[in-house]
Formats: structure tokens, C-alpha cells, sequence
């Protein structure tokens, strides 16, 4: 395959964005009337969105710049009190804003329109509200906690050395926050893995930004500022999950109490990983396919933006089936296989497309090629016991470095996660005629493929990152097993006797895990003074 420079393939990329700039601008009457129609709360969160995310490269546009002989010579030249550098950075975040306000408003429209769709917040009592709001302000109030406590979560020192690798696990937490992944496309994080993550990311964290910009917060409240946003998306994508269910009520409550004491989730509160964003248009793609039986292409796009692993979805953008239609179901795979990389092409990633090869060469180094079979199958088995119970993990002070806080190797198999592998296999046979448990076991069936088959992960020991993405289709299926059980024995609420009792059982062994894990980040990272 023929490799181009960096510099060329940008250029490319500009060109192509350029081309696609001028076709929406040719639509600018069409397109004024069209957000003139929208409602006023969506526009002014999208311009917002949409100036903060400028004004975050402005600076680093204005940074390069600045260093330019030729903008240095011109300077020279004229005499200008102001800085040239300056002026085009701000030039650039004028122009850029309107583009991506449009962009971030139909986006915006997209999902809110799903949300009244599904109806879901139109029948909560004044209970419901209650205690959803609780839930919702404990994990604030936690990782409001945590990030005054310790820089560990977004921006590790040691010695005045920035760690911005592997202090939690094997985040890249440091690298993500310090270099705003959720605003630069083309942050090194944003790669073949995340190729459109800033996109789908950025009409819901440019607003926060914007705020910390305009308050000129410290990193800790910045970063409390961003990650609530991502909180509260891990809270509607779990309401969407019991949606998708069709939980109601009492039994609703008691799945979301149950997900919310599972380690995952408490873990999720406190990393400024890429994944609550992935999980979050993931679950948003497979409630569209579960309520309609298609997908939509931007949805399932959002999905493969910004995780490219989603784009497993594909067969979910078709109404057509494999065994009935096949030519028809086979031209919406490639029409919408296409209009995938149409869309990275028209959104400036054409550095990706060009590159496909060599990039996937660079990142096959954290697949489990060279980790005895039997090791991943030990690796993969303690994967499903820790999305819902504490993982054995402890300081390393030997990996690298700087102190961090690592899962301990795993040497003998999990009988926990054993358990709960064969729960979910009896649920997939026993509910295989509900589209929800369909989909959770073809997402079991991924996970043993990406995680056990190709080992992704199992260099670094490092699985327990994945638990938000894969453990939600082992929390459904093992909750639609207790409604199975219930329903035979004829026991009414045994499904909730039985999630409450888990979730008591699983705080019980979870909250002392996250406060190790605090108090380590407390005593190796404290908070900035």
C-alpha cells in the first residue's frame, strides 16, 4: 500500500473538507431555515458547543503559528502591533464555529428526537425521580471527591514528571484530558481505534470546556466539569439499557440500583477514559435496532466513530434479512460501509483511510499473539467476574517508572466468572426469542472474540478498561434470567429480591476497592495545591 507523508495526507484531508465546506455552504439558505426550526435550547447549546471546541484549537493553532518563519517574517514586515498569529487563529475559529454548529445541532436533534421517542422519562412518578436523581448526584459527588483528593484521574505528576499513561490500569487518562481528546480530532488517542470520537464527543463536552475557559478553572475543576457531562451519559445510557428491556417501574429500579454497584460502573465514575462516549452511542445504536429493528446510519456512525470496534452493528442498519434477501441485505452492508468512510473523508480523516495498513500493523502490538492460549482464556474468564466484582489489583511500583495501580496477574481460573458465563448462556437459550437478549449474546459472543480469539488487552493484563463496553450485555442477560425464573416458579418479585440482595452484596465488596484505590492516588498524586 502507498504511504504518504503526514504533511500530504492532511492536505488531502483539508482539500476534501474543503470541497464538502463549499457543497453545505451552497445550502446555507436551506440550512438557516432548517435550525431556524429547531428548538432554541438545542441552537444555543450548539453554538456554544461549538465555539468552545474552536476556542480549544485556537490555542493550538495560535501555537503553531507563532513559530512560523514565514508568518515571523511577514510580522516583521508590517509592523502590526497585534500578533498575525494571532489574527489567524481567531480567523480559523470564526469560520470553523458556524460549520461545526450545524454539525453539533443535528446531531443534538438527532438524539433528542430518539430520547422522545422511547417516551422513557414521560411516565417517572415523583419516587422514580427521586431516587434517580440520588443516584445520579452520589456518583457526581464521588468523582467530585476523588478529583479534589488526587490528580491521579486526569493529570498525574510524580516528581514533576507528567504521567500520562498506565497510573489507573492501563488508561491513557493523562493523555486524553491534557490534550483534550474529546475536542481534537486528530488527537493521537483519536486514531484508527476512535477516528470520529471529537465529533460525536464534542457537542456534549464543548459547553463544559467553555465554561472553564471563561471562569479560568484550575485542571481539577475543569476536569470535574467534563467528566460530569460524561456521568450523566453513563446514567442515560443505563436507562436506556432497562428501555430496551422494558422494564418498568420497580424492576427498572432495581436493575439500574443493581448496574450502578457493579465495579465497572463505580471505575467508570473516576476514569476520563474514551469509553463512556463509545458506550453511550453504542447503546443508543442497539435501543434504535431493538425498538425499531433498524439502526439509524448517523447513530450506528456514532457508534464506529468512536469506536471503531462498533462497527460490528453493521448488519443493524438493515430492515433486510441475510436468509430472505441476501442481494439486498448484502447492498446496504457496503452502501453503509461506504458512507462510513465517505464520512471520515468529508470530516478530515482521510490520514486514516490512507493508512489503513500500517496503522493496524502499529496497534496489533496489544493483541495476545505472543500470550499462551491458556493465560488469555484465565485473563478473559476474570474479565466477566470483574465487570461485576472487584478486581485483585494492588501498587506497582516495578512496571514502570512511577507508582501505579495495575491488576495482579492472573494465575488460577475464576469460578465467579464461570458462573456467570454459564447464567448467561442459559439466558441467551431460554430468552433467545427477545431482540435484547439476541443482541446481548452477540455481544457476549464479540467480547470472546475481541478479548479471548484475537487477545486484545492480554499483553498488558489489562481487560478490566473493557468492562463498560462488553459487561452490559452480562448485567441484561443475568437480570432477564431472574425474570425467566421468576416467571416459571411464578414468584413475582424474586428478580428484584434477588438484584437488590446482589447489589448490597457487590457495594459491600466494591466500595472497600475503590477506597484502595483512592487512597493510593491520594498518597501518590495528591491533589494540586
Amino acid at each position: 500500500m502507498l504511504e504518504l507523508s503526514p504533511s500530504v495526507e492532511n492536505y488531502i484531508g483539508i482539500l476534501v473538507a474543503f470541497l464538502f465546506s463549499t457543497i453545505l455552504s451552497s445550502q446555507i439558505d436551506s440550512l438557516l431555515t432548517w435550525q431556524k426550526n429547531s428548538p432554541f435550547i438545542l441552537r444555543i447549546v450548539s453554538v456554544l458547543s461549538a465555539f468552545g471546541t474552536c476556542l480549544y484549537r485556537n490555542s493550538g493553532f495560535n501555537e503553531t503559528w507563532v513559530l512560523s518563519s514565514k508568518l515571523q517574517a511577514l510580522q516583521s514586515i508590517v509592523h502590526l502591533d497585534i500578533s498575525i498569529a494571532l489574527i489567524c487563529s481567531l480567523l480559523v475559529v470564526l469560520i470553523a464555529t458556524p460549520f461545526l454548529y450545524f454539525i453539533f445541532l443535528f446531531l443534538w436533534k438527532k438524539v433528542i428526537s430518539i430520547l422522545k421517542e422511547s417516551r422513557m422519562f414521560s411516565n417517572l412518578n415523583r419516587t422514580e425521580i427521586v431516587f434517580y436523581s440520588i443516584l445520579l448526584f452520589l456518583s457526581v459527588i464521588f468523582m467530585v471527591l476523588a478529583f479534589s483528593k488526587s490528580t491521579a484521574f486526569y493529570k498525574a505528576e510524580y516528581y514533576n514528571d507528567i504521567c500520562k499513561y498506565d497510573v489507573i490500569y492501563t488508561s491513557d487518562s493523562g493523555e486524553l484530558v491534557e490534550n483534550n481528546a474529546y475536542l481534537f480530532l486528530m488527537n493521537a488517542e483519536n486514531d484508527l481505534r476512535q477516528p470520529l470520537f471529537a465529533i460525536f464527543s464534542a457537542p456534549f463536552s464543548g459547553v463544559p470546556y467553555l465554561i472553564s475557559r471563561l471562569i479560568s478553572a484550575s485542571a481539577t475543576v475543569k476536569a470535574i466539569l467534563m467528566n460530569s457531562v460524561q456521568i450523566a451519559l453513563l446514567f442515560l445510557s443505563n436507562f436506556l439499557i432497562s428501555e430496551m428491556m422494558g422494564l418498568k417501574k420497580v424492576k427498572r429500579a432495581c436493575f439500574l440500583l443493581l448496574t450502578y454497584s457493579c465495579y465497572t460502573f463505580m471505575l467508570s465514575i473516576v476514569m476520563m477514559e474514551q469509553y463512556i462516549f463509545a458506550f453511550f452511542w453504542l447503546i443508543l445504536a442497539c435501543y434504535q435496532y431493538c425498538a425499531n429493528g433498524k439502526t439509524d446510519k448517523i447513530v450506528f456512525y456514532g457508534a464506529g466513530g468512536t469506536l471503531i470496534a462498533s462497527l460490528v452493528l453493521l448488519p443493524t442498519i438493515s430492515t433486510k434479512s441475510v436468509t430472505e434477501n441476501i442481494r439486498a441485505w448484502a447492498k446496504d452492508m457496503i452502501y453503509g460501509g461506504i458512507g462510513f468512510a465517505a464520512l471520515m473523508s468529508l470530516i478530515g480523516r482521510f490520514d486514516v483511510l490512507l493508512n489503513l495498513t500500517p496503522l493496524v500493523y502499529k496497534l496489533y502490538r496489544f493483541s495476545g499473539e505472543t500470550i499462551p492460549l491458556f493465560n488469555k482464556l484465565l485473563q478473559y474468564i476474570s474479565f466477566i467476574a470483574n465487570c461485576f466484582l472487584r478486581p485483585a489489583a494492588g501498587i506497582d511500583l516495578v512496571t514502570i517508572t512511577y507508582p501505579s495501580w495495575q491488576l495482579e496477574p492472573v494465575t488460577e481460573i475464576s469460578f465467579v466468572g464461570v458462573a456467570i458465563l454459564l447464567l448467561t448462556v442459559i439466558s441467551a437459550a431460554v430468552n433467545r426469542k427477545k431482540r435484547i437478549s439476541k443482541l446481548s449474546a452477540m455481544w457476549v459472543i464479540f467480547s470472546f472474540f475481541t478479548l479471548f480469539v484475537l487477545g486484545w488487552g492480554t499483553k498488558e493484563n489489562g481487560l478490566i478498561l473493557y468492562s463498560l463496553y462488553f459487561g452490559w450485555a452480562f448485567e441484561v442477560l443475568v437480570f432477564e434470567l431472574l425474570e425467566y425464573v421468576g416467571d416459571v416458579i411464578k414468584l413475582r418479585y424474586l428478580p428484584e429480591i434477588i438484584s437488590v440482595c446482589l447489589a448490597c452484596f457487590l457495594l459491600v465488596a466494591n466500595i472497600p476497592a475503590m477506597r484502595s484505590l483512592l487512597a493510593f492516588a491520594v498518597s501518590y498524586y495528591p491533589a494540586l495545591k
